[in-house]
């Protein structure tokens, strides 16, 4: 059985996927350059929109 990667993450694992500084994640959701929400106080991402951003941000 192989082990599904979750399908949201929060900002410290969009640090680890991506080897951006953890300022720079929240300075981009804070802009709406990163599309993000909130499940109470954390902050939640689609892991299919990081990797979308990071297409974009290549391809700048």
């Amino acid at each position: 059985m192989s082990k599904e990667q979750p399908t949201y993450i929060n900002v410290k694992e969009v640090c680890e996927m991506t080897g951006l500084g953890e300022t720079f994640v929240r300075i981009s959701i804070a802009t709406g350059d990163l599309p993000a929400f909130k499940v109470g106080k954390n902050v939640r991402l689609r892991r299919s929109d990081v990797r979308e951003w990071m297409e974009r941000k290549s391809a700048a």
